[in-house]
């Protein structure tokens, strides 16, 4: 089960989580050379990218599923045919 912590504020949610020094430090560095001017902004951008790409190869699956269905000789079992034979 995915649990969350977050606080609703004015529409929106803070999301909070812990990170250790050395990686803080060193997502820090990454962010000011990508150009981004604080964490919330970075954070932000992450989790909408992180998202999308799950959301797009959810999408990626299922296209493949309904070409592959598509594709396929089977046939579903006419249940009223059952019936009347």
């Amino acid at each position: 089960m995915f649990k969350a912590n977050k606080k609703p504020d004015h529409g929106a949610y803070i999301v909070g989580t812990r990170i250790d020094e050395k990686a803080y430090d060193s997502m820090l560095s990454l962010m000011g050379a990508a150009g981004y001017e604080d964490v919330s902004t970075f954070v932000r951008s992450a989790v909408l990218t992180k998202c999308q790409d799950i959301a797009s190869g959810m999408a990626d699956l299922y296209e493949t599923r309904v070409t592959d269905n598509k594709r396929s000789k089977y046939s579903p079992v006419s249940y009223s045919k059952l019936l009347t034979n």
